[in-house]
Parts: C-alpha cells; structure tokens; sequence
C-alpha cells in the first residue's frame, strides 16, 4: 500500500518517495512520457509536485492527480496541470462533473539523467478536499488514487496504477489505496 507522508512541517520534496506512470493504453512510443508525483500532507491540505520529462511538450499535454474517498463510489477530484501552468481541480459525483477551482501554478523547466522536464508544484487546501476527504487528510486516513500523464487531445493516456481494458481518466478502478503515515 503506498503511503503518504503527515508533516506538520513544510517537507522537501527530494526525501520524498515518487508515484510514477508505468503503464500505457492507445500510446505512440513517444507518447508513453514518463511523469511521476511525489506528494505530502499537512494541517493545510495536500502539497504536490509532479514532474514530466518532455522536451518540447503540447499545449495539450497534461498531469493529473485523481483522488477520492476510501470508498470507490465517492464523490473524486481530478486536479491536473498543463506546461503552462493552468491548473484546474474539478469534482465528479453520481455522473455530474463541476469546476471548483482555477490556479495559475508555479512551473518550471530543467533537466537531469533522465532528460529535459516540465514540472509544477501546487497545494490543495481543507476546503478543496473536504468533499472527498471530509475528515481530512491526517495520519491514518485512507484515500483512494492514481496519477496520469495525458493530452486533451488525443486518447492516450499514462497511468501509475494499471486501468482496466478502456479505463479512462476518471476510472477509480484503477485508483491504489494509499495511508496517511506520520513524519
């Protein structure tokens, strides 16, 4: 079961363990990216980082983080970021799917021994949880989730967590049960 880690101090990202796509569906070879999410909890909500090793990457092109209760029938959130840095938390409950929030995310640019990246970091408040995650995310709560590389353009599609046949975006039968650890 993965973990997340519970401090209530800011952590560094680097000490932290990664979420990272493996597994590819309607994928180009150029078009299975590798991507990955590391991500912790805090008394003011979620804080992640996901990073994309694309050169030159689509407007379309896309990091999403889904999340939902313990429960896979659940109210889930989609938070996802483009290069640009557009950032959008959407929430999908019983079929209905609505915007909760827009952000303008830090992004930057870089390269290591793995190629050249576009990453963002943003943070998810109490408030934007709370309908998935009503008791909040401390240490021992359980959720639900999966991390995606994808464009809006096209069917392809990453995921960390293997899909079913025809699995899409929003499919939480992908999702793993992670566990809120403290620090």
């Amino acid at each position: 079961m993965p973990f997340v880690t519970y401090s209530r101090e800011a952590l560094s990202f680097d000490t932290l363990p990664a979420v990272k796509t493996y597994h590819y569906q309607n994928c180009a070879e150029e078009e299975t990216v590798y991507s990955y999410l590391k991500l912790y909890a805090g008394p003011d909500g979620l804080h992640l980082l996901c990073s994309v090793f694309e050169q030159a990457p689509s407007p379309a092109s896309r990091a999403g983080f889904l999340l939902a209760g313990a429960d896979p029938a659940s109210p889930a959130l989609l938070c996802a970021c483009a290069p640009s840095g557009e950032g959008v938390v959407e929430l999908t409950q019983g079929g209905a799917r609505r915007t909760l929030a827009l952000q303008k995310l830090p992004v930057f640019c870089g390269g290591d021994e793995q190629g050249h990246y576009w990453a963002a970091e943003w943070q998810l408040a109490g408030e934007l949880l709370a309908p998935v995650l009503p008791g909040g995310v401390k240490a021992g709560a359980v959720f639900l989730s999966n991390f995606f590389k994808y464009w809006t353009d096209r069917p392809a599609l990453g995921s960390a967590f293997p899909l079913p046949a025809g699995g899409a975006l929003w499919d939480m039968r992908g999702a793993a049960e992670f566990v809120v650890v403290p620090y």
